[in-house]
């Protein structure tokens, strides 16, 4: 009776053990995971270009992905944008990949279905990234996927995936304080915009999906309102320029017409 009783605490002592290692395994897997993260050749190439629509091509599969909380015991749900066109998600185990710092996924590969994905981290000049690794049959890594970590969670409603590429063009093209005939507006990283012919907001065009290639970046202010208005725009260093946005086919895509208003953005 006294062994069966050592045997049972040692049991107890093991499976808790084991429990506290899953537990500490979970929540490293939840610091270094959770965000919302953007592919990050797409941020570098906005933060160069300042064209959303020259670097669309950039965002062809997962461009972004948004981590919560998990709110399963063996898994993480991954949010997705795909092609920053579609909504969708993917499940990330908490099991070892192919490496210690990757995570087995049941993303599928659609034109390969013997290859699959695993979702991993590492740190690079310490600053920690996200990759997407796309394994063949033999487990031969066939590409990756950098992303960067640009916020914690999104700051509007659930279900917006797209979110972490708006605030990126937001940030790296829009945002700031500009001069405009001698009158100091500013465009806000939420959207939000002030002192700009009653405009309350701006949206800088993203999703090119379903548009010819080289079409022009359009920023639509006070969207979805009756005084939406949109304007084709062009960077040149500090300076924004804001043109007629003239319609030139049935999906009603439009070209440069006229500069209608210039802006100069004010050097903090």
């Amino acid at each position: 009776m006294k062994k069966l009783f050592v045997c049972v605490l040692a049991t107890v002592a093991l499976i808790s053990c084991s429990g506290n290692k899953n537990a500490e395994f979970k929540q490293e897997i939840l610091d270094n995971y959770s965000g919302v993260w953007v592919s990050t050749k797409y941020i570098q190439e906005i933060e160069k270009t300042k064209s959303p629509a020259q670097c669309y091509q950039l965002l062809k599969g997962v461009a972004a992905m948004t981590i919560d909380d998990a709110g399963n015991q063996d898994s993480l749900i991954v949010n997705i944008s795909v092609n920053n066109h579609e909504g969708w998600f993917f499940t990330a185990y908490f099991e070892e990949g192919k490496t210690a710092h990757s995570l087995k996924t049941n993303l599928p590969d659609y034109d390969d279905s013997t290859a699959y994905y695993e979702l991993g981290c590492e740190n690079i000049d310490n600053q920690r990234f996200l990759f997407l690794y796309h394994y063949d049959k033999n487990g031969e890594l066939k590409d990756k996927v950098q992303y960067t970590k640009v916020a914690e969670k999104p700051a509007t409603s659930a279900g917006n995936v797209a979110w972490g590429i708006e605030y990126v063009v937001n940030e790296k093209i829009f945002a700031g304080n500009y001069d405009f005939n001698g009158k100091m507006i500013t465009f806000n990283l939420d959207g939000t915009v002030s002192d700009f012919d009653n405009f309350k907001s701006y949206y800088v065009y993203t999703d090119f999906a379903l548009v010819p290639l080289n079409v022009a970046d359009v920023v639509c202010f006070d969207l979805f309102t009756p005084q939406s208005k949109e304007f084709v725009y062009t960077f040149s260093g500090d300076t924004l320029h804001l043109y007629e946005a003239i319609p030139f086919d049935p999906l009603d895509n439009v070209k440069a017409g006229k500069l209608l208003h210039t802006l100069v953005r004010k050097v903090q």
